[in-house]
């Protein structure tokens, strides 16, 4: 395997690791609207930011698509189904990406 490959090999795999973190915060974030726990507050601080600014860059491409109006707890949902396809198909291109170069591991 070259040493591009396996760079982008690396890559895909740390972009994976992103998005479960993206994945935590926004679980927090969910969990926290619906109810209150003391020490999730300080997880839902910090993570607001991140999980808004991603949540309303889903929100405008999926606005050109449907203009329905859609409540907070809905585009949650929406981000996080958007986050889990992201990463169930990098993961799959680095499987395959593996079982091409390194076929008997």
């Amino acid at each position: 395997m070259g040493i591009l490959s396996s760079l982008i090999w690396v890559i895909l795999h740390l972009t994976c690791v992103g998005i479960d973190v993206a994945i935590l915060l926004l679980l927090c974030r969910m969990v926290s609207m619906w109810c209150s726990i003391r020490w999730l507050d300080q997880i839902n601080d910090a993570a607001r930011g991140p999980v808004d600014s991603m949540n309303m860059a889903i929100g405008r491409l999926r606005h050109r698509v449907s203009q329905k109006q859609l409540s907070c707890k809905a585009e949650l949902l929406i981000g996080l189904l958007v986050l889990l396809l992201g990463r169930l198909v990098l993961c799959n291109v680095a499987r395959l990406l593996w079982q091409t170069h390194w076929p008997g591991k």
